[in-house]
């Protein structure tokens, strides 16, 4: 082992339900519900009689440990309306709104395709 190097393992922690979720000011949030790392987004639920959820975008969170995860987000921030609304499947919430991550499903019935030589060259 080299000066100044440790055994530990550099891996970031999982998230999983029920994990507490702070802001950038410390302030406790709510805990993760429902995580689904493919999603994009974390469903933060806040209260246990009254339940109000936040979707917050991956990108934001800042650190993930034992103590839970803090988002790059202030509680003020958090208060805003577009993260109280699940994002559509093919958007995720940041910090500026809705970002599209990827297109929607369209038709390409209409699509014309060239036409190829055997050996796949295109046919002028």
């Amino acid at each position: 082992m080299l000066p100044n190097q440790t055994n530990q393992q550099k891996t970031p922690r999982q998230i999983a339900d029920g994990m507490s979720v702070y802001s950038m000011d410390g302030v406790k949030v709510g805990a993760v519900r429902n995580y689904d790392p493919l999603a994009g987004y974390l469903d933060i639920q806040q209260g246990w009689h009254f339940t109000k959820d936040l979707y917050v975008g991956l990108a934001e969170i800042h650190t993930v440990n034992e103590k839970g995860i803090t988002l790059r987000l202030t509680r003020d921030e958090l208060e805003e309306d577009r993260f109280s609304s699940l994002p559509p499947p093919h958007q995720v919430l940041s910090k500026m709104g809705f970002v599209v991550t990827e297109k929607g499903p369209f038709d390409v019935e209409d699509e014309e395709v060239p036409q190829t030589h055997a050996s796949g060259m295109p046919v002028y």
